[in-house]
């Protein structure tokens, strides 16, 4: 009997007989010593913890994965950056059609016949794409600025020197945003 009540003891809140080692009585559910053991960690907790370990042990992954990612979007970044003649090809192109407009605006706003005739030049395709490519020529220089992964066109008004970037290339892309500055020029 007394070995059984070694390993034996009785809840302090029922009453009832449980074994020595437990924690929590059987009947009426309450825990015996020092409360509930801790919660199971969190996944962030475990998470954190297996970091703190890495970077005890001197190594820690986060930036490795960091460079690996950031590497991997360069590296298809410069292997898809579009060639400095596709870039200003269509910065050129975009020139032309704002030039365009604003001529077919300025033609529009002038007395009829002036209209009808100056329509009719800008509307003939290859008259009004050699009159706008030389006004442009004249009036605006178009560079690209290569930086490996990205570029800019820029757009300088010859007269005045005012240089405006009027588009960037990326990722097999050229987005043109000669609306805006055009109507500087």
């Amino acid at each position: 009997m007394e070995e059984a009540n070694e390993k034996t003891k009785k809840c302090p809140y029922c009453g009832e007989e449980i074994l020595a080692t437990a924690k929590k009585c059987k009947h009426c559910g309450e825990w015996i010593e020092g409360g509930p053991p801790p919660s199971p960690k969190t996944v962030t907790e475990a998470e954190y913890d297996d970091e703190e370990d890495d970077e005890a042990d001197g190594c820690s992954w986060g930036w490795l994965k960091n460079v690996l990612f950031y590497g991997i979007i360069a590296l298809i970044a410069w292997f898809t950056l579009p060639s400095d003649s596709k870039h200003r090809d269509k910065l050129q192109a975009d020139v032309r059609e704002c030039v365009k407009e604003r001529a077919h605006d300025y033609v529009n706003r002038q007395d009829v016949l002036t209209s009808i005739l100056g329509n009719a030049l800008l509307n003939e395709k290859n008259i009004a794409d050699a009159v706008v490519d030389g006004l442009i020529r004249q009036r605006l220089d178009i560079r690209i600025k290569n930086y490996k992964v990205i570029s800019f066109g820029i757009i300088t008004d010859k007269e005045t020197g005012d240089s405006s970037p009027a588009s960037v290339a990326a990722f097999g892309f050229v987005l043109p945003f000669t609306d805006l500055i055009m109507e500087d020029f």
